[in-house]
């Protein structure tokens, strides 16, 4: 589909995103993790930024941030 990326993530779960300008800067995401600081460190890895808590630090078991159109992504630890 036209727009549409998907990522199967495990057997049984799967995130796909959908380019939808009209709602851009709307979206939140929140992914649930066995262990944030390992999520935390593979994102800087890849050049991600900000990802901490709301209060700016880094917490065990919770990290958030926004994109540059400022759709929320949160992880939390299971």
């Amino acid at each position: 589909m036209d727009g549409l990326v998907e990522w199967q993530l495990t057997g049984s779960s799967a995130l796909q995103l959908v380019l939808d300008p009209e709602r851009c800067g709307g979206g939140l995401v929140t992914l649930q993790v066995g262990d944030v600081s390992s999520v935390v460190a593979a994102a800087a890895d890849r050049g991600v930024q900000g990802l901490a808590s709301r209060s700016g630090e880094v917490v065990a078991g919770y990290a958030a941030t926004s994109d540059p159109d400022g759709n929320g992504v949160t992880i939390v630890q299971t």
